[in-house]
């Protein structure tokens, strides 16, 4: 009986360091950008904004979520997003490079829906990632 209330301690605590772990290194940036794109595929543009640095935001006004929302029918016409693959191809500090590939469900025939590829530009910001310049 001792030996199992043991290994059920150990096994809590264990439990209990990953779960801190996970919770400290917070999102990466390349999560960022799958967030990110997911929230305009949802047409939650207010969500997909909270992945941009306010400075932007505020500079850019309503026109940024105006952007978002055409991007997001794009999707929605192209029959949503397939893939979103990421991968950090500059490291500068609490910056980031994030080249990011899109590829859409129904590419075929229109030339709008083919992949496409693009560098993103991230930037920490109070310990969160965030699409910045």
């Amino acid at each position: 009986m001792r030996k199992f209330s043991a290994t059920k301690i150990r096994i809590g605590a264990a439990l209990t360091i990953c779960a801190l772990a996970l919770a400290a290194c917070g999102e990466s940036p390349e999560s960022t950008v799958k967030n990110f794109y997911r929230a305009v595929e949802d047409g939650k543009i207010e969500k997909a904004l909270e992945y941009v640095d306010p400075n932007i935001r505020q500079v850019w006004g309503g026109k940024l979520a105006i952007v978002l929302a055409a991007e997001s029918e794009k999707i929605r016409r192209c029959g949503g997003i397939k893939s979103i693959e990421t991968e950090v191809v500059e490291a500068n500090g609490d910056r980031r490079v994030v080249k990011t590939t899109i590829e859409y469900k129904n590419s075929g025939g229109d030339k709008r829906c083919n992949a496409k590829s693009t560098n993103e530009k991230l930037v920490k910001m109070d310990g969160k990632w965030r699409f910045g310049s």
